[in-house]
């Protein structure tokens, strides 16, 4: 039987095309070629990707060219801002990133940091040779390459540390998405709904209004990014 190799961007463009009512797509192909292609194809768009890796070569420090299995490395070197990534040696059995996703999702956009988490059924990241938890060393190494994994502090093993593979938070991509789709949405209305906006103070008002109306469901709590 022939074998089926899916293209990241057909992945999504498949998705796209049956349902594009969604915001983060993670997928079960954890594999370099894969991963930086999909990470490729969401750039593009503003949606964000969730993906984890299991390989050694992560824990090493970041080199020039970067390393063959390095994911995170060539994610960093690739300054993606719409990709979060996280080390796990049972990413490819557990996909910590889609237990991670449906933790923190469910906040409204600018009410939640990604760190410092309990993932129900993820326990703390390893080495995938020795088994040990992983060392003082190794963790800087991936938050070099702004790489997430799971810490054990305390005896809680919780996310560790929030960053997309470019180096912004998490939170503030988001953020910013949901500001701009808030405001987008309340203009097309105002156009919608309005015989006409006219050229004039009070036609300019009425748009600085919905713009103030909309920013301020985000600066109630302080969450517009500066």
């Amino acid at each position: 039987f022939p074998v089926t190799i899916l293209v990241a961007g057909d992945v999504v463009a498949a998705i796209e095309e049956e349902n594009n009512d969604w915001y983060v797509l993670s997928a079960d192909d954890h594999s370099e070629t894969f991963v930086l292609a999909m990470a490729e194809a969401i750039e593009a768009r503003e949606k964000m990707y969730a993906a984890s890796g299991a390989g050694a070569a992560n824990l090493v420090a970041l080199v020039d060219p970067v390393a063959s299995g390095d994911i995170a490395g060539k994610l960093f070197d690739g300054n993606y801002f719409r990709t979060f990534w996280m080390y796990h040696h049972l990413a490819d059995t557990e996909f910590p990133e889609c237990s991670w996703a449906g933790k923190v999702l469910p906040y409204d956009p600018g009410t939640e940091t990604w760190a410092n988490k309990q993932l129900a059924g993820v326990e703390v990241s390893r080495d995938p040779v020795s088994g040990k938890i992983l060392s003082y060393t190794q963790r800087n190494v991936l938050s070099s390459k702004k790489a997430n994994f799971i810490e054990r502090v305390g005896g809680i093993d919780i996310t560790r540390v929030g960053y997309v593979s470019g180096g912004e938070w998490i939170d503030v991509i988001r953020l910013r998405d949901a500001i701009k789709s808030n405001l987008t949405g309340r203009l097309r209305d105002l156009l919608i709904n309005a015989s006409k906006i006219p050229y004039t103070d009070n036609g300019i008002a009425k748009v600085v209004g919905q713009v103030g109306n909309g920013l301020s469901e985000f600066t109630a709590t302080g969450d517009v990014p500066a």
